[in-house]
């Protein structure tokens, strides 16, 4: 019998050791913000500095990923070779610009796709999807003659210009609905055409993209489509579904128990557009920004119980920004609870002290439930900033305005958005605002 050398034993236990946190590197949770640029939101309009600032930020509180999905509602096709300069042109322009902006801040880029939603100029009407339930957008069958191939070129199109411009897509998050489907007899069950669709999309994308993985979001499938979508993959494509971002409904904090592809990492799709309570509801920042610090820390546990390994983040704007910090910083586990959260962001912000943070914490909190809070009486700003003298060290940039919380009062619960209790009047001259940093962020500039 050979004995081991106590050296080389030592040395590969040296060795293990060493590799071990490489190893839990590798199985960080991800965290993307889905940053969707569309009906003339804050993210289809920012400019290239605003999207830096405000990517830069997700990033600090525990972002790793970026993804947009470019949406074709009223565009006619940028890559037709027309030599107008059109809405889509200074759309998609935009858009690529914000995805080198994430990749050179070191996120991941994510390109969502609903694959059957096209420009309008390919509406044809041999080729129009028939319309059903959950389906909607402007929509052609691919199983028309000609239509499938429109299809592909236009992802090929996209897939070339981002690599032209030195984009590295790390992943196409594909999505059946919203915009998307097809109810015609050729097509159903739309879940599997959408797989076909989808695996012909990403092999093109391997084209300009040699690595680049296949995700997919949940939103709207019924358990029916998890299994049958789960079966298919199995068969066809084994091995192919890295993740599944499954839809949380709304006032729910947990994912569905669905069968998923072997192999296919479970991921979450968090709405982080609303406050701790989904009624009255606003997600499109109509009543002003949200806060949702009771909600999202029970999704994070929950989460932590049904081995979710990742979130996806559906942002609609900056009105979200203190629900992207409570939800990447609890589930990357920078922050232990939602109170730690709030303190830091006021810190971070608002330039408050230990003190200050905390009254900002309780504050902050309680617009969770923003239809029982009322704004300051008129008279009084709803933010009040000491504004340090601008002499010394204020002049040399070494110090800032730092922002002392409102007093609240409660009120009770109404039926609709009281627009009133959210937007206070302000009288006598204007006042100086918070520091520039704050001023850019939804939360102190708005409430």
């Amino acid at each position: 019998m050979r004995r081991t050398n106590p050296l080389a034993l030592l040395l590969l236990l040296i060795l293990s050791g060493l590799a071990r946190p490489a190893a839990r590197a590798a199985e960080a949770p991800i965290c993307e913000i889905y940053a969707a640029g569309h009906f003339g939101n804050w993210y289809e309009v920012a400019g290239v500095n605003e999207m830096r600032r405000v990517l830069a930020e997700a990033k600090a509180w525990g972002f790793n990923r970026y993804g947009d999905w470019f949406d074709a509602i009223d565009c006619v096709d940028l890559f037709s070779g027309d030599p107008q300069y059109s809405l889509a042109n200074a759309l998609w322009d935009l858009k690529r610009t914000h995805f080198q902006t994430a990749q050179s801040l070191g996120l991941a880029t994510d390109l969502v796709i609903t694959p059957n939603h096209v420009y309008r100029d390919q509406l044809k009407p041999e080729w129009l999807a028939k319309r059903g339930p959950r389906i909607q957008g402007q929509l052609i069958c691919p199983h028309q003659p000609g239509a499938r191939e429109a299809i592909l070129k236009n992802y090929q199109n996209l897939f070339a210009d981002l690599a032209k411009a030195g984009v590295n897509l790390t992943a196409i998050n594909s999505a059946p609905y919203d915009y998307g489907g097809c109810a015609c007899d050729q097509c159903k069950p739309w879940i599997i055409t959408f797989a076909q669709l989808t695996l012909d999309i990403h092999k093109l994308a391997r084209t300009y993209h040699p690595k680049v993985e296949l995700h997919f979001i949940g939103w709207w499938w019924t358990a029916e489509e998890h299994k049958h979508f789960a079966e298919w993959m199995d068969e066809h494509a084994p091995g192919t579904a890295v993740s599944m971002a499954l839809h949380i409904p709304y006032d729910q904090t947990g994912v569905a128990d669905v069968p998923l592809p072997k192999g296919c990492r479970k991921h979450a799709f968090v709405q982080i557009g609303y406050p701790d309570q989904s009624t009255p509801r606003d997600f499109y920042a109509k009543t002003g920004p949200v806060a949702a610090p009771r909600r999202l820390a029970a999704t994070v546990t929950n989460l932590s119980t049904q081995s979710v390994t990742g979130v996806m983040a559906y942002s609609e704007g900056i009105f979200d920004d203190l629900n992207k910090a409570l939800l990447s910083a609890l589930f990357t586990g920078r922050q232990k609870n939602s109170p730690d959260v709030l303190r830091a962001y006021a810190r971070r912000y608002f330039g408050a002290d230990d003190a200050q943070a905390g009254k900002w914490a309780d504050w902050l909190a309680a617009w969770g439930k923003p239809y029982s809070v009322d704004a300051p009486p008129p008279g009084r700003r709803s933010i009040t900033c000491q504004a340090t003298a601008r002499t010394g060290a204020a002049a040399s940039g070494n110090s800032r305005p730092t922002c002392s919380p409102p007093t609240r009062r409660s009120a009770p619960v109404t039926s609709g958005p009281p627009s009133a209790s959210r937007a206070p009047t302000n009288s006598g001259p204007p006042k100086r605002r918070c520091s520039a940093r704050c001023t850019g962020l939804a939360l102190c500039a708005t409430f």
